[in-house]
């Protein structure tokens, strides 16, 4: 059996983690980070197939987490998508959004988990489009037990 997409999820909170973890765990192989200096550990170590991040963080915040990343050659196409409670455009410093989140998704919280779920499932399918990797079973997406054929008209 091929093993489940690993997922990196870095947010501050755990009680935001552990709302990923209940989402997510049955469709994914998680790791879990408390800010962006741990994140970016565990990317080199654990090489996730995506990362999910807060913007707002200890030590490494979303937004310099997402620039080290995709400055980096190995990691500079690795699927980003950023979580925020932050508003886009809102009263924030115009240098702020200026400095630009090169994510390939910023999703605003509450997040609902089917939505979160739909956008990590797009881009590592996209991801893998692009290597030429086919992807992974659908079973490991759709969060469902697998459903045994009964036999034709059951």
């Amino acid at each position: 059996m091929d093993p489940l997409p690993r997922i990196l999820v870095a947010d501050d909170d755990a009680d935001v983690r552990e709302f990923y973890r209940l989402a997510l765990e049955d469709s994914f192989e998680l790791v879990l980070a408390r800010d962006g200096e741990e994140a970016w550990e565990l990317l080199q170590s654990d090489r996730p197939r995506l990362l999910v991040a807060d913007l707002n963080m200890p030590v490494v915040d979303g937004l310099q987490l997402v620039q080290r990343v995709r400055t980096h050659p190995a990691f500079g196409r690795l699927p980003i998508i950023v979580v925020t409670g932050t508003i886009v455009g809102s009263d924030l410093p115009p240098n702020f959004w200026k400095a630009g989140i090169d994510a390939d998704c910023i999703i605003e919280k509450p997040v609902a988990p089917e939505v979160l779920r739909q956008e990590i499932i797009r881009l590592i399918v996209r991801s893998m489009q692009r290597t030429g990797a086919p992807p992974p079973a659908v079973k490991y997406f759709t969060g469902l037990p697998d459903r045994k054929s009964a036999g034709p008209g059951e």
